[in-house]
């Protein structure tokens, strides 16, 4: 096999001195969004409750259905549902909630499956000829479909 070249001990913390350094830097970053964003969440976080609730009392099936369709196309984007899913149950409770939330995600399942069965079919066809790991998935769910589905 080939044999990978070690950078010398100097080069080798220079480059760990320099992930530190972006490291500490990007949690400076943060620390400071935060102290910005602390000042200015409460009288917006007083805002958005009162509307919420208005909206709430007013088109409360309405605001049921966006939420769902919410998480629905935050799961076919595989974007993380759990700001959505925490702001459903404060609205609606935690069976209201849950409710919304289960059926966002079947309903979101559902038509990640379907677009990769028919629109998508071709895209996924040809990612999983570039990658090792989903070729190997593929045979093993080819081999054994229960057995993987179940894992």
């Amino acid at each position: 096999g080939q044999q990978v070249a070690m950078p010398p001990p100097e080069r080798q913390l220079l480059l760990r001195l320099q992930r530190l350094l972006g490291v500490a830097g990007t949690a400076i970053l943060l620390v400071a969004a935060a102290v910005v964003l602390a000042s200015y969440a409460g009288p917006l976080l007083q805002v958005l409750h009162a509307r919420a609730q208005e909206w709430k009392t007013t088109y409360p099936i309405g605001v049921a259905v966006a939420g769902l369709l919410v998480v629905c196309f935050w799961i076919v984007c595989l974007i993380p549902s759990t700001p959505i899913e925490l702001t459903l149950g404060y609205l609606y409770g935690i069976g209201g909630g849950l409710f919304c939330v289960y059926i966002g995600k079947v309903l979101g399942c559902l038509l990640s499956f379907l677009l990769g069965r028919t629109l998508l079919r071709d895209f996924c066809q040809q990612l999983v000829k570039r990658h090792e790991l989903l070729q190997a998935i593929d045979l093993a769910v080819q081999d054994e479909p229960y057995r993987i589905s179940f894992l």
